[in-house]
């Protein structure tokens, strides 16, 4: 079943293809590709009937394919319009920022890159703690006396 959907058109497929194509894939990564996409395009079109609902659904796909963190600016809308922090005003914390327990942090979206970790990324919390460089994060949802050692640069600070 060819997707009918105006996002993913023919033309989409062709510049698609280019795209592989001038980036130097071919075959077999650039079957396996546009197999991937297309099957992942067809799926998504004969459950969902919105444009909008298939391309936000897969440019959040890509987004965690890639491990980045869905942080506010990601956030479904609903979402974001019931939550204070998705319009919340997140600066980064640089060296000698005075940050004191109590305040509400960040983990950066792309702070750390390693498996083990890259799920911080992205998490909010408050911190407990500061002592040498490093935040003691207690991130929000998780109980009391979890919290998780940060070095304070890979931490964005919540003005707002």
């Amino acid at each position: 079943m060819a997707i009918e959907h105006s996002v993913y058109t023919s033309e989409w497929r062709d510049w698609a293809n280019r795209q592989l194509t001038d980036a130097g894939y071919d075959d077999p990564s650039a079957s396996a590709t546009r197999f991937v996409i297309d099957k992942i395009l067809d799926a998504a079109s004969e459950i969902f009937a919105s444009d909008e609902v298939i391309t936000a659904a897969t440019v959040t796909s890509i987004a965690l394919l890639g491990s980045e963190a869905l942080t506010p600016e990601r956030w479904a809308p609903k979402k974001r319009a019931e939550d204070a922090d998705a319009n919340a005003l997140w600066v980064p914390v640089t060296a000698g920022m005075p940050i004191t327990s109590g305040m509400t942090v960040r983990v950066k979206a792309d702070a750390y890159s390693d498996d083990a970790k890259r799920p911080h990324n992205g998490r909010v919390g408050k911190v407990v703690g500061v002592r040498r460089g490093m935040g003691l994060v207690q991130y929000s949802g998780e109980p009391t006396g979890s919290a998780h050692h940060h070095i304070l640069t890979s931490l964005e600070l919540r003005v707002g």
